[in-house]
């Protein structure tokens, strides 16, 4: 009884041995991953604080969502640029020398240029969310997410025309993205023959604009497409409400970047369309931030394309560089034969009850 007793008692030791190894195995294991950091360049104040701050909501629901059987853990470096070129620049250099990221994501096409040479030159792949400039889209490294401007335009005169628009006016504010917008519309409104009876460009800085709204009140166009970043964009919209100028149509989700969209009501605009479950989970998880369509489905695809990239291995640019299409919380995004550009299609919305609806879709 008495060596029963001894054996039981080493096979019980030799097991709880056995347990203890295998759980320090496993820990030290799961510590053992390379830490793979990518860098967020986003404007989280701001005028374009309502592009950033979802963005980087949308990030943090991504991290959660690796896989816990992935090769690596992932970090998400957060710096804001404000949407300065110059504070891009330097953030970008941050991010690269001193955070040592394998990957930034970076919003708006005035972020995006500012950085590019400086991704290009350290080989470090960018996707730029929220950008309509083509510029960006090219190399091995830089890449865009978003509505490609004749996409944008088809939709947005399409709906015009639908609607009974036969006259177009045109004021935007002078910005990559935002100029690339309103070429695909005019160049759509050109080709549907409806005609352009006012245009304006002004530079960002604008604050007044009594002389701009008064002329384009004096054209009395069908629609008036406006696009601008706060606060341009809700001066703009008030000298025009103030002359009786009410049927606005915005472009990129303008209306929604508003410091009071409830404003615009019932006014409409062109803007990306969202998987309506993720859209839901966002508000629930973040009920105190403005989800932007332009930004938080796109910020999280981006983040999962990386992540992609990088359980399967090899160099990044060519990963991506050999992408075509990538299913997420924006549908299909597509990307044409030697272009960079990752595009999904829009829809046209209308502000009602003081918050965006779909109201039309092709």
């Amino acid at each position: 009884m008495k060596n029963i007793k001894i054996i039981i008692g080493i096979i019980v030791a030799v097991v709880i041995v056995g347990l203890i190894v295998s759980y320090s195995s496993n820990k030290k294991s799961v510590s053992e991953k390379q830490t793979i950091k990518i860098g967020v360049i986003a404007p989280v104040t701001g005028p374009a604080s309502a592009f950033g701050q979802p963005l980087v909501k949308a990030l943090e629901l991504a991290l959660k969502d690796v896989p816990k059987d992935s090769k690596y853990n992932y970090e998400i470096v957060i710096e804001d640029d404000a949407t300065n070129p110059a504070k891009s620049a330097s953030a970008a250099q941050k991010l690269i020398q001193i955070d040592k990221v394998q990957a930034i994501i970076s919003a708006t096409s005035g972020t995006g240029n500012a950085i590019m040479p400086i991704i290009t030159t350290a080989k470090i792949p960018q996707i730029c969310v929220a950008c309509a400039d083509r510029k960006i889209a090219v190399g091995a490294y830089s890449y865009t997410s978003s509505i490609q401007p004749e996409d944008e335009g088809k939709i947005y005169i399409d709906y015009a025309v639908k609607t009974g628009v036969k006259t177009l006016g045109m004021l935007n504010q002078i910005h990559p993205g935002i100029n690339a917008v309103a070429d695909g519309i005019k160049g759509a409104a050109l080709k549907q023959g409806v005609q352009i009876v006012y245009e304006e460009r002004f530079d960002g800085n604008n604050r007044d604009f009594k002389t701009i709204a008064a002329k384009a009140a004096a054209a009395k166009a069908d629609v008036y497409y406006i696009q601008a970043l706060p606060p341009s964009l809700d001066i703009l919209g008030k000298e025009l409400y103030g002359l009786g100028v009410k049927n606005l149509a915005a472009g990129s989700g303008a209306f929604t970047i508003s410091a009071n969209p409830a404003f615009y009501e019932g006014n409409w605009y062109s803007e990306s369309l969202s998987d309506a479950s993720f859209t839901d989970r966002f508000q629930k998880a973040y009920p105190d931030v403005r989800f932007n369509v332009r930004t938080a489905p796109y910020g999280y695809d981006a983040f999962m394309m990386l992540v992609k990239g990088f359980e399967k291995g090899g160099d990044m640019g060519t990963y991506l560089s050999g992408l075509t299409e990538y299913k997420g919380m924006v549908g299909r995004q597509y990307k044409n034969s030697g272009t960079n550009y990752f595009a999904s299609l829009p829809g046209i919305y209308k502000i009602q009850d003081g918050k965006p609806t779909l109201v039309w879709k092709e």
